[in-house]
């Protein structure tokens, strides 16, 4: 039996990757990579493959430029090498450059020649003008007539005037190339910029031709350019940029018979080499090299003729340099194709991916793990929070994303226009960047990420690169930013402790306030707690009158929150006690910060220095006055010692010198005469030697004598006769050898033997032994040696010294004479080095005579030396003492003296007795400073005492402090514990009464923006530390960005030969580190570009892909990148439309891949974009608060697609192009099948003309958007070029395009050209939001919302007559009539609803059109809402509220129904569980039970126009029929043109002057196929009525149209029936009709509603918005006057008078130096509007204030 486990592992395992089923079920991986397969199939189908260059939206040969190097400049780049052997690209300033050229007059002909002349002389399209045969003489009667060639040198003449036509024709057609080429590239540039990143400019080469395929035909080397347009030059430049050239592989796909290795290899090739498209050198050589490997039958040609000549070469390449617009391709399948690869081999797959793949109830919402207090919701408001880094502005909706994407895996982000996404968004990547994460911004287009980087804060910007073009320097600039960024993560970690310590003391400040704020609207009745005790404020109040006299007094000044007394009670005695402890002079004193008692020096110290240095300054005394010597101090701390003229300078450091000369001199003994004698013998060498010769002898007798001694010991040699012994020296010698015997005989013979034994006696007998021979020979030796030392001693010593008395003290002479003949040049010599180098000058000081003799000169020097040197000696080391101790103690005086303590009388005292030194003074001085120090005990306890009253009381502190009064006894005062509670419920009532909410306000909104910039810096220093520490741990991405900061720099400026090479090296090691940068923001197409799912390291943290509306479902792929997705957009706005694509294809994929598992699959089709998929997969989160448009702009847009969700935040004061909103009627016609209105688009060019002669309109934007199709855009662009010029067309930034266009750009002025007419009898078909899967509606919504101040509608259809109830096209003709009358509409609503169920489900069935009465009376019941169509209506009723719950209201409920169902009302219930679920698509239920039931659309407010035209509106309207007309001379200015809200409006910008052309100036462009009629040659009047060809347009008036007169003198009367209604109603009515004036009702739109009931009673009024009041204009059961508006005088008038007059509650505080207050909200805006005319500005405070008791109110100086 198999194992059924074991077979499901098998299969597994034997499975491709990725493909694998578990049980029955696919994997999510297989599902990934199956509904990747689907989107590459999608991709696929729109992909289109060009293989013919003529294919393309334009091409444009180089060869083809016009020859006019005056406007052309034209440059190859070619590879070449340079003198140095290195090879690159040459540089180039642009590759083209065309300048916009005027066209030159003609030469003008002979005075004489001239009447000879046709007209057309001057036309440089006439090739010969012709001739006049004749003309007639002039005065000539009758007339006679000259013939032509009977004038003399007629002929001659007009061939030398045609020699010089011939000559400009010529140019001018040049010209006219020049100027065509301009023009075209100047609409490709237009095209560029319109439809963002859908189009590309290409220089391209190497075409190649297939002979057997002629379609075949397309260049094989291509590379993206820019185009520029210089408007103070009027040139456009082709420039290159920083991209890489391609190899157009794709064009060998359906090729047989070529080599497929040779393609590839030849676009590796490609991508190593990046061969330049109009290089004449290197990319030759590779165009034959690649046609001749694809195939041995290639050949390459120099141009395409001779290509074309040849027949035998299957394949051909071609040199062909030229230009290419076509659509760019994305590469969205090959990315799609790496995803699926690495979901194969790896099973990686997001999370978020997973959450589509298989939809559950995985979202978390914030409410489910969070609970909020008042402050944080509060704070949430404003976007803070204390874990969420938002560093700019931000809003509760930017907050929720944030927390949002915290705990989900994608959030899907609604932004309706004009709400902020890109300040979203770059608010968002502060946070991120705070936590280290790493976020890709895409979008479809690039013009939703164009400025978002400038958003982001400046100190994060560095870590974001923003690739919205093809320049690569914001990536360079970055890198480098990061590269050279050095601080180490230690140093940032103490940065982000420092400022988030500081951020939350400011969210502690906020919560603070915040709370404060929170309290003050209900603290009147909640209860004070204080100090366990309860008091109302009431009794508060009457405790606080009841004590004020004992208890008021007590406690001085405000006290801040603290329920018990600051400190104990025990504090508070010691602290009064300190009064008497501490004297007022002894705080004083410690207050200077006393020396501590370690640096006091002690009694002995002091003591022992003063008597040092008085002991050393006696010394100096005596010697100075011995000597008469000088002791002084020099400059820079030299001493100076003053010797008979002779200076000595000596510093302090010199002791060591002095003391060892000091020695030196102690050691010299007192010679004796004979001993100076040898010295000075020593220092003559004469002299030496005989004293050393002296030496010698006496050391020779020395050692014989010792020798006899040695030998004689114990022996007594007595001469007899010395003489006579020397005689008998050799007998001692035989005496010697026969040991002192004689024999016999030799006595007999030799008596002289016998005769010397008788000479000397030895102990006093002969000598009987050798020994004794021996001894009398040594004594013979002895005194011969003797005998010459004395003769010599006495020489050398003469008289004065002892004579020479024995061998023994002559020897020790001896060894003194040796070293005195050393002593001069050894020890004198050192003594007198040592005494130099002490500084004393001896030469100086000794005057030693050089003629005198040497033992003078010694004796000098010695007596100098024992005798002055050491006075000297001891003189400077005394002095240098003295100085010293005067030193130590002048800087103890210093620092006993320093700074605040000369205001302390004890160490003053102390400092006076150091400088006295004065012993005993410094013992007294120093025992009361020491007493004075231990007082700072009691100090320190009496200023911690205070600090901590001081805190809560500071009055009552700094009264104890200064000991004011009862604060200042030595005794607490009695009931302080009561005086404390009195003023802390003081404080409190007080706070209560009279706490300033405004003030208190503006304290948060300050502590707001703290908050926002300390956010900034702890997001940026985060930020940057993230970024380090990341790096840190990858060293070797930090190599690779020191490596790339070093390229940058040597790159500079982008010249040099060397760039190419830097560049490439660049673009290598930048694939290497993109994660190193942490925000990358870029369109999808550079995001295919740029990352590779398959060598990307780690993936993205969070991807955010903007504008996801108009991104198809392809756009799936690039959110694989990343781990978590933000998916910004709008499904209100412009979807994929896949035009040209068919479903069939696309249904077949989806069947094979998709259909069997995906839920979605009903809505995954070709119009389905990346935000539907993401809002059926994820909550979506909406962005509420509008900024970019004015109210009356962005309301269309909020009732047409947001259920009026949208608040708009600008003010409307802050435009002054009045009105916002314009309806413009033309009598215009579409042209038949076509989709253009010549009229509707020769009116708008006038419009703008119009507008930009006006001073209001100086330095706006404009643009057009064609509510049908694109070829009115493309007909209004043509004539706007050709009218205004296109210097003007580009600093205007005007774009003409559909709405498509327009997605994500915004402009100051739009015109919006509906395009439609109605050319028939009937309406025209219905145009609703149904149409087109409500495309339609999406064009309008976008359309409408794209101005900023002003918004125009040209139209030609009438609504009441051409068009149905429901069309988008009524409705919006009929909101730029009258936006107020929507606006009453929704406020009315908003009235009448009783709950904000009712009031979502009201406004969203009025913006589908239908009329909806609210609270419908039948009898005695009330219906919620009915919707009304002619004689039918429908209940409609709204469950699960409040009002409607409980059985019993259920019950009544049914039984009301029940009752009403039997009258014949039908009912439709909305239960609030199925709306709140899924508000489109209960909304749609109902409609379409509306519908059938009968109840058609119907517009719910009245479409009657209100005159809403101002002076600026009259100027515009007035200078555009002009300009219709052919008045092309600028208007005047007006008398006093109106003021702007805020600014003067700036000087009117001057129309260009117009060129001297000849008649034909305009460059010739396509035309449109249709020709304009007749009839639209004339401008529209103001008043709508067309005008008629013939006649002229009057000038509009500023007044209203007058009606027609009254058939009757006398006004009839009114009926009863109005008179009753505005009577019921209690409103005022004026009648005006018997002084020519009109039938007034008082007031405003408030008078909405009885307005609406008089025009059912047949009576018709029109507001008049100035006055603030409604005239009666129509009547169809009475023929009375119509109104004559008159404008009242106003400088009469006060501002008083006028609100009086108009009943608005008023409240006037300038008296009291206040403001003058109006109570109510924007409808009182028209109010606003007339105070200006009299001088009176009201701002709009929409919180109120306190006067208005925090209602909404205005508020006037």
């Amino acid at each position: 039996m198999i194992d059924a486990k074991k077979l499901r592992v098998f299969l597994y395992k034997n499975s491709p990757k990725g493909m694998r089923v578990v049980g029955n079920e696919m994997t999510i991986q297989a599902k990934a990579i199956n509904l990747f397969k689907y989107l590459q199939a999608m991709q696929e189908k729109q992909d289109n493959i060009v293989l013919n260059y003529t294919n393309h939206q334009w091409n444009y040969f180089v060869k083809d430029l016009p020859d006019d190097p005056e406007n052309i400049a034209f440059y190859y780049r070619d590879y070449v090498k340079f003198d140095e052997g290195y090879s690159a690209l040459e540089e180039i300033p642009y590759i083209l450059k065309v300048h916009n050229p005027d066209f030159d007059a003609c030469p003008m002909p002979n005075e004489k020649l001239m009447p000879w002349l046709q007209e057309d002389w001057n036309d440089y399209n006439v090739e010969k003008p012709k001739i006049r045969e004749r003309i007639p003489l002039a005065g000539s009667n009758p007339v006679v007539y000259r013939e032509f060639r009977s004038v003399f040198d007629s002929q001659v003449m007009y061939d030398r005037w045609m020699e010089k036509r011939n000559l400009w024709r010529a140019r001018q057609l040049v010209l006219e190339q020049t100027k065509n080429l301009f023009a075209e590239l100047f609409m490709h540039r237009q095209r560029l910029i319109k439809e963002d990143g859908d189009w590309e400019l290409l220089i391209a080469n190497g075409v190649f031709q297939v002979t057997e395929d002629s379609s075949i035909s397309h260049p094989i080397l291509l590379k993206r350019v820019e185009i520029e347009f210089d408007t103070e030059r009027n040139d456009i430049y082709i420039r290159d940029v920083d991209v890489n050239s391609s190899f157009y592989i794709e064009l060998f796909n359906g090729i047989s018979d070529v080599d497929r290795d040779a393609v590839q290899n030849a676009d590796a090739e490609n991508s190593r080499e990046q061969y330049y498209p109009f290089d004449r050198n290197a990319t030759k050589t590779f165009f034959e090299r690649v046609v001749h490997s694809v195939s041995h039958k290639g050949k390459y040609f120099s141009n395409m003729e001779l290509a074309k000549l040849n027949n035998d070469a299957a394949f051909k390449v071609s040199w062909e340099p030229m230009l290419i617009l076509r659509q760019r391709p994305n590469g969205m399948a090959k990315m799609i194709n790496k995803i699926i690869e690495k979901i194969g081999e790896t099973g990686e797959v997001p999370q978020h991916l997973i959450n589509i793949l298989q939809p559950g109830n995985n979202f978390v919402e914030n409410s489910d793990y969070t609970q909020e207090s008042t402050e944080e919701k509060l704070a949430a408001v404003g976007g803070e929070a204390i874990d969420i880094l938002l560093p700019k502005e931000a809003n509760q909706e930017q907050l929720d994303i944030a927390k949002t994407i915290e705990v989900n895996d994608a959030v899907v982000v609604q932004g309706p226009p004009g709400t902020g996404k890109t300040h979203t968004i770059a608010n968002l990547l502060g946070h991120f960047l705070a936590q280290g994460k790493r976020v890709l911004v895409t979008s479809h287009t690039n013009k939703a990420l164009k400025v978002l980087k400038d958003k982001v804060e400046s100190e994060l910007q560095p870590l974001c690169v923003s690739v919205t073009d093809d320049s690569r320097k914001d990536i360079e600039s970055s890198i480098a930013a990061i590269a050279n960024f050095s601080e180490i993560p230690a140093k940032l970690e103490k940065e982000i402790k420092e400022c988030d310590t500081k951020r939350k003391s400011i969210i502690k400040q906020l919560n603070e306030t915040r709370k404060k704020l929170f309290q003050i609207r209900n603290q009147q009745c909640n209860t004070i707690i204080l100090n366990g005790d309860e008091f109302s404020p009431i009794d508060a109040a009457k405790f606080l009158k009841e004590n004020r006299d004992q208890l008021g007094d007590v406690i001085p000044g405000n006290v801040y929150t603290c329920e018990a007394l600051p400190v104990s009670y025990g504090a508070l005695v010691k602290l009064y006690d300190s009064n008497q402890s501490v004297s007022v002079d002894e705080e004083k004193q410690l207050a200077c910060k006393l020396p501590d008692t370690a640096d006091i020096w002690s009694d002995s110290d002091f003591e022992q220095a003063v008597e040092r240095y008085n002991n050393n300054k006696s010394i100096v005394d005596n010697i100075t006055r011995q000597n008469n010597w000088k002791f002084t101090v020099g400059d820079a701390h030299i001493n100076i010692l003053d010797i008979n003229s002779v200076s000595i300078q000596f510093t302090q450091d010199w002791q060591e010198k002095l003391l060892n000369a000091k020695a030196a001199v102690c050691a010299i003994k007192n010679y004796e005469e004979w001993e100076l004698r040898v010295i000075a013998d020593g220092i003559n060498s004469i002299h030496k030697a005989s004293w050393e010769q002296l030496v010698c002898q006496i050391k020779a007798t020395y050692n014989q004598y010792a020798k006899v001694q040695r030998i004689s010991f114990g022996k007594e040699v007595k001469f007899h006769s010395f003489e006579a012994a020397r005689q008998h020296r050799q007998d001692y010698k035989k005496l010697i050898e026969t040991d002192g015997k004689i024999s016999f005989l030799k006595s007999l013979f030799n008596s002289s033997l016998t005769e010397a034994k008788t000479c000397v006696s030895i102990n006093n007998a002969e000598i009987s032994s050798g020994q004794d021979a021996e001894l009398v020979l040594e004594y013979i030796r002895f005194y011969e040696l003797e005998n010459p030392c004395k003769i010599a001693w006495k020489s050398l010593f003469g008289e004065g010294v002892d004579n020479y008395s024995n061998i023994e003290i002559a020897n020790k002479y001896a060894q003194s004479i040796s070293k005195l003949l050393c002593w001069y040049n050894g020890e004198y010599s050192s003594i007198i080095y040592k005494i130099k180098a002490s500084g004393i000058p001896m030469d100086d000081l000794m005057n030693i005579d050089p003629l005198a003799a040497d033992i003078d000169n010694l004796r000098k020097s010695l007596i100098f030396i024992r005798g002055i040197v050491p006075q000297i000696v001891e003189g400077m080391l005394a002095f240098m003492e003295m100085r010293s101790q005067e030193k130590r103690l002048e800087k103890y005086y210093q620092r006993m003296s320093a700074g605040t303590l000369t205001n302390s009388t004890a160490c003053m005292d102390i400092a006076g007795a150091i400088k006295r030194k004065d012993i005993e003074g410094y013992k007294k001085a120093r025992n009361t400073l020491f007493a004075l120090i231990g007082k700072y005990s009691l100090q320190n306890r009496r200023y911690e005492t205070l600090a901590k009253i001081n805190r809560y009381a500071p009055e009552w502190a700094n009264a104890i402090k200064n000991r004011q009064g009862i604060h200042g006894s030595f005794t607490v005062p009695e009931n302080i514990a009561d005086a404390w509670k009195w003023k802390q419920l003081e404080r409190i009532v007080d706070e209560i009464n009279s706490c300033d909410y405004n003030t208190l306000q503006n304290n948060s909104m300050m502590l707001a923006k703290d908050y926002h910039k300390a956010t900034a810096e702890l997001a940026a220093a985060k930020a940057w530390y993230e970024l380090q520490k990341r790096n840190f741990e990858d060293a070797e991405r930090q190599c690779i960005l020191l490596d790339l900061g070093q390229l940058i720099k040597k790159i500079g400026k982008g010249t040099g030969k060397n760039v190419d090479r830097y560049k490439k090296l660049v673009r290598e090691q930048m694939s290497k580190c993109q994660d190193a940068v942490p925000v990358w923001i870029m369109p999808v197409r550079k995001v295919l570009e740029t990352f590779d799912p398959l060598t990307m390291k780690e993936p993205f943290d969070i991807i955010i892909v903007d504008e996801a509306s108009q991104s198809d479902l392809t756009a799936l792929a690039v959110t694989y990148l990343g781990k978590k997705v933000i998916i910004v957009g709008d499904d209100k706005q412009v979807s994929p439309l896949a035009v040209g694509q068919k479903e069939e294809p696309m249904q077949e994929s989806a069947d094979l891949y998709i259909s069997s598992w995906l839920k979605h699959k009903k809505a995954i089709d070709l119009r389905t974009s990346l935000y539907d998929i993401g809002s059926s997969s994820f909550t979506p989160r909406m962005l509420l608060e509008h900024f970019r448009c004015v109210p009356e702009i962005i309301g269309y847009s909020n009732w047409l697609s947001y259920d009026n969700k949208i608040k708009p935040l600008r003010e409307a004061s802050s435009s002054n192009l009045l009105p916002a909103v314009v309806n413009y009627r033309v009598d215009g016609h579409r042209d038949g099948k076509s989709k253009i209105n010549q009229v509707e688009a020769k009116t708008i060019v006038a419009l703008v003309q119009s507008c930009m002669e006006q001073p209001e309109y100086t330095g706006k934007t404009f643009g057009v958007i064609s509510l049908l199709g694109k070829e009115q855009a493309e007909y209004i662009q043509r004539e706007l070029f050709n009218t205004i010029g296109n210097i003007v067309y580009e600093q205007r930034q005007i774009i003409c395009g559909d709405s498509a266009n327009f997605q994500g750009d915004e402009r100051d002025v739009i015109f919006l050209s509906m395009v439609d007419s109605n050319e028939g009898d009937g309406v025209l078909r219905l145009r609703s939001d149904d149409a087109n899967s409500d495309a339609y509606k999406k064009r309008y919504n976008v359309a409408a919302s794209r101005a900023k101040d002003q918004l125009w509608v040209v139209n030609s259809l009438d609504e009441e007559n051409s068009l149905q109830a429901g069309d988008l096209r009524r409705g919006l003709l009929s909101y730029a009539k009258n936006p107020q009358a929507y606006k009453q509409t929704v406020i009315q609503i908003e009235q009448q609803s009783e709950s904000p169920f009712e009031e979502a489900v009201a406004k969203a069935l009025v913006s589908k059109g239908f009329h909806i009465v609210q609270q419908w009376e039948v009898g005695a019941y009330r219906i919620d809402m009915v919707a009304v169509y002619k004689n039918r209506k429908i209940a409609i009723e709204c469950d699960g509220e409040r009002y409607h719950s409980g059985e019993d209201k259920i019950l009544e409920d049914m039984q009301r129904q029940t009752i009403l169902e039997r009258l014949g009302w039908k009912f439709i219930r909305i239960r609030g569980s199925e709306y709140f679920a899924d508000p489109k698509n209960t909304i749609n239920r109902v409609a379409d039970l509306l519908l059938n039931y009968g109840i058609k659309y119907e517009d719910n407010f009245t479409a009657t126009p209100v005159n809403r035209d101002t002076e600026l509106l009259q100027r515009v309207k007035q200078r555009a029929a002009e300009i219709l007309n052919g008045e092309n001379v600028p208007p005047k200015p007006p008398v006093q043109p109106p003021k702007p809200p805020v600014h003067p409006p700036k000087q009117p910008v001057q129309p260009p002057k117009p060129p001297v052309q000849p008649p034909k100036p305009t460059v010739q462009l396509p035309k449109p196929t249709v020709q304009p009629t007749k009839s639209t040659v004339q401008p529209p009047k103001p008043t709508v009525q067309p005008l008629k060809p013939t006649v002229q347009p009057p000038k509009p008036t500023v007044q209203p149209p007058k009606p027609p007169a009254p058939k009757s003198k006398q006004p009839v009367q009114l009926s009863q029936e109005l008179i009753k209604l505005l009577e019921s109603r209690g409103v005022k009515y004026k009648d005006c009709r018997s002084k020519g004036g009109a039938f007034w009702i008082i007031g405003g739109n408030e008078l909405g509603h009885t307005v609406s009931q008089a025009a059912e009673l047949g009576f018709k009024f029109r507001l008049n918005a100035p006055q603030n009041a409604w005239y009666l204009e129509d009547m169809k059961k009475e023929n009375i006057k119509r109104p004559t508006v008159i404008e009242p005088s106003r400088k009469k008038e006060t501002i008083i008078t006028i609100l009086e007059k108009r009943g608005v509650a008023y409240i006037d505080k300038r008296q009291e130096n206040g403001n003058l207050w109006i109570i109510g909200g924007q409808e009182l805006k028209d109010i606003v509007e007339i105070a200006k005319t009299i001088g009176v500005y009201f701002h709009f405070k929409p919180e109120g204030g306190r006067i208005s008791k925090h209602k909404p109110a205005w508020w006037a100086k």
